[in-house]
C-alpha cells in the first residue's frame, strides 16, 4: 500500500476570530474579570452574529465567569470603556444582548433574536456613536456598519528613543 498524504483539515468546532492587535490592546487595559466577560462575548458574537451575545445565568455558569455581581461590574466597565455595545436592554423574561466593538453588528442575527427594526436602528446608531467617540472608525450608522481599525504599532524595539549619555566631553585632556 502506498502512503496517503495527509490533507490539512481544520479541526472541528467553532472559533472566535480575535485579531492579535486587538487582543494585545484589550489585555493591556482590562482586569481579569473584565477580560473573561469580554472573551465570553467574543466567543458568542461571531462576525455572522455580532450583537446577540448574552450574559444570562446559564452563560455565566457555562463560561465560569464568577458571580452575577462580578459580571455586572465588569459589564459596566466594558460598556464605559467602549469595548462592548448593548444592543438590547434587559427587561422581564428577556436578557440584555451585547455586541463586541471590533466587529460590525449583524442586522439579520439581531432580527432573528427578536429585536424590532427600531431597536436595531438604535443599536446601529449607538454603535456609530461608540466608533465616533472612540475615534476608531466610521461613524456611519447605516446598515452596513464598518468595524473600527485600531492603529496599534507593535513593531518597535525595546530600546528607548534616547540613550542617556554616560560621559560628557569636558574639553580637558
Amino acid at each position: 500500500m502506498g502512503r496517503r498524504s495527509k490533507r490539512s483539515v481544520a479541526p472541528h468546532g467553532k472559533y472566535a476570530q480575535i485579531p492579535v492587535s486587538i487582543s494585545k490592546a484589550v489585555l493591556a487595559i482590562l482586569s481579569a474579570p473584565e477580560f473573561r466577560v469580554w472573551f465570553a462575548l467574543c466567543m458568542q458574537c461571531q462576525h455572522w452574529s455580532n450583537g446577540t451575545g448574552k450574559l444570562c445565568r446559564s452563560v455565566i455558569r457555562e463560561f465560569h465567569l464568577g458571580s452575577q455581581r462580578t459580571v455586572t461590574a465588569a459589564t459596566k466597565k466594558l460598556l464605559a470603556g467602549k469595548q462592548i455595545i448593548m444592543t438590547r436592554p434587559a427587561r422581564q423574561r428577556r436578557c440584555a444582548l451585547y455586541g463586541v466593538a471590533f466587529l460590525p453588528l449583524d442586522n439579520d442575527a439581531m432580527a432573528k433574536e427578536g429585536l424590532s427594526d427600531a431597536e436595531i436602528q438604535r443599536a446601529l446608531q449607538l454603535y456609530g456613536k461608540v466608533l465616533s467617540d472612540s475615534n476608531r472608525g466610521s461613524a456611519n450608522s447605516a446598515t452596513n456598519v464598518e468595524g473600527p481599525i485600531l492603529g496599534i504599532d507593535n513593531s518597535g524595539s525595546a530600546k528607548t528613543e534616547e540613550q542617556p549619555q554616560r560621559y560628557q566631553n569636558t574639553g580637558i585632556l
